[in-house]
Formats: structure tokens, C-alpha cells, sequence
């Protein structure tokens, strides 16, 4: 047992010689090595702060300087830039003067009654239509002789040119008396007739004293043929009854027309221009649009 012991403690003192002598060997070569490293590592740093570009000799400023050359000389090579020239813009027209009141209210009766009539005379068609076609003419004319009136100063009933004014008026009436007597005997006679001999209606415009009685006594002479429509079609037609009371309706709504608009007769502009210089103001105006239904496709 003892001499286990000293075997055993004479083999743990070899290997502390043997730990001790490795050390010995291992340190220095381990603190050689480190040395150099350092160097190795102080001499990069070294070079490469001694090869870092300076701030004035960066490459950047240089490559800016380069680019802004070359903006430089697109802008040369494309020439000096020219501004767009100003569009040409026309100036507004000149805004209408706004019709007077009698020939807007006039209008009225145009867009409303008298397009009634012309509407229901399309449906039923044939000379009924062709003859209604006049009589809106005659009241587009009639509108024509009312804005006149406003511009003009009165003419001389005698003279010339009153006679002009009055001449469109008397050749369309003329045509609606005309389909009438193109189709004497036709299953319309009375429709044609009714409508031809209270056509002069219109001849209200030539009279100074309470003129809507012409008017209503012209409601009369349509009411003689008219009223033999009502009788013939009351049960067989309701579009002839819609049609014939279309018609007297113009009468009516007229009637009120003249009697608020002119009660002693037409009037007219005492400080306005000649018939003449009136009847070119009138034609440079134009045709309103209330007027374009009113005749039939």
C-alpha cells in the first residue's frame, strides 16, 4: 500500500514537470506572435489613413462638376427656350338687348296655344297639317310686325312703308285661304274652312280702338264651321274635338293678350328709326327658338 502511494505521487510530480516545461515553451512563442500582429496591424492602419482621399481631393465634387457640364451643354445644344405664344382669343359677343315684354308675352302665346294646334294638326295630318303650317307662319310673321313696333316710330297708315310692314302678313294669309279652296269637297271642307275664314284675325294689329274685339268676333266666324267638327266627330273622333277647341283657344288667349297689351291698338317707339332701319334690326335679331316647333316636319 505504501508503496502505491509513492509510485503514485512520483508520477503526479513528473507530469507538473512535463505541464511546467510546455509552458515554458508555448508563452513566448505566443507573445512573438502577438507582437507582430500588432505591428502588422499599426503598419495598415498606418497606410491607409496615409492613402485616404483628402476633402479637396474627394472625387465627388468632381463628378458633380461633370454633370452639371453636361446639363450645361444639352441646354446649349437645344437652343434658348422660347415661350408659347398667346392664343388668339376672341372677344365675347356683344349681348343681346332682351326683348321687350309684349313680344316675350307674344311668345308665350306662340310656345303654348298656337303650338297646341300645330302639334294636333300633325296627328291628324293631310291638308289639316299643311294649312296649320300657314297659320304659324302667320303668327311668326305677326311677331316679326310686334318687335318692329318696338323700334320703329309709327308709320304713316296711308304711306309706303306701312304697306311693307303689312305685305309678309297679307301673303301668308293668303296661303292658309288657299289649301282651303285647293280641297273644296274634301272630308275636311269644314276643318279647312273654319280655319280660312277666321284667319284675319290677324288684322288686329291694324286697328286703334279696342282691337281685342276683333278678336273675339273672329272666334265667331271659326265657330260657324267649327262647330259643325264638334257635332260630326263628338262621338266617332276625340281627336277632331281636341283639335277644333285647340283652335278656338288661340282665340281666347289672344283676346286676353291684346286686351292687357295694346287696348287703344299697337303702339309703337316715337323715338325709334325709320320702318326701314326697323324692319333690319328686326331681320338681324333672327327667328327665336320658340318658333321652330312650330311649324310641321
Amino acid at each position: 500500500m505504501s508503496a502505491n502511494m509513492n509510485n503514485l505521487t512520483t508520477l503526479i510530480k513528473r507530469l507538473e514537470a512535463a505541464t511546467s516545461r510546455l509552458e515554458d515553451l508555448v508563452t513566448p512563442a505566443f507573445d512573438e506572435t502577438a507582437s507582430s500582429a500588432a505591428k502588422e496591424n499599426g503598419t495598415n492602419s498606418t497606410n491607409t489613413r496615409s492613402t485616404a482621399p483628402s476633402g479637396t481631393n474627394s472625387p465627388a465634387p468632381a463628378v458633380a462638376a461633370g454633370a452639371a457640364g453636361a446639363a450645361a451643354g444639352a441646354a446649349a445644344a437645344a437652343g434658348p427656350v422660347v415661350a408659347p405664344a398667346s392664343a388668339n382669343v376672341a372677344p365675347p359677343k356683344p349681348a343681346e338687348d332682351p326683348l321687350p315684354e309684349s313680344v316675350e308675352d307674344f311668345d308665350t302665346l306662340l310656345n303654348t296655344t298656337v303650338k297646341k294646334y300645330v302639334d294636333l294638326s300633325n296627328e291628324i295630318g293631310g291638308p289639316v297639317a299643311a294649312q296649320a303650317a300657314r297659320v304659324a307662319k302667320v303668327f311668326q310673321n305677326e311677331r316679326t310686325l310686334l318687335l318692329i313696333s318696338t323700334l320703329s316710330k309709327k308709320p304713316d297708315s296711308a304711306g309706303s312703308d306701312y304697306m311693307e310692314l303689312l305685305k309678309p302678313l297679307q301673303q301668308e294669309i293668303r296661303t292658309v285661304i288657299d289649301v282651303k279652296d285647293a280641297n273644296r269637297g274634301s272630308a275636311v271642307s269644314n276643318q279647312l274652312s273654319a280655319v280660312a275664314e277666321s284667319i284675319g284675325v290677324i288684322a288686329w294689329v291694324t286697328m286703334d280702338n279696342k282691337p281685342f274685339k276683333h278678336v273675339d268676333e273672329s272666334l265667331g266666324s271659326a265657330q260657324y264651321f267649327g262647330n259643325r267638327v264638334l257635332k260630326e266627330f263628338k262621338d266617332k273622333d276625340p281627336k277632331q274635338v281636341q283639335w277644333i277647341q285647340s283652335y278656338y283657344q288661340i282665340f281666347k288667349d289672344l283676346s286676353v293678350y291684346v286686351k292687357e297689351t295694346f287696348p287703344h291698338g299697337l303702339t309703337w317707339n316715337a323715338n325709334g328709326a325709320s320702318p326701314k332701319e326697323a324692319m333690319k334690326a328686326a331681320d338681324s335679331r333672327g327667328s327665336t327658338p320658340s318658333q321652330a316647333p312650330l311649324s310641321p316636319s
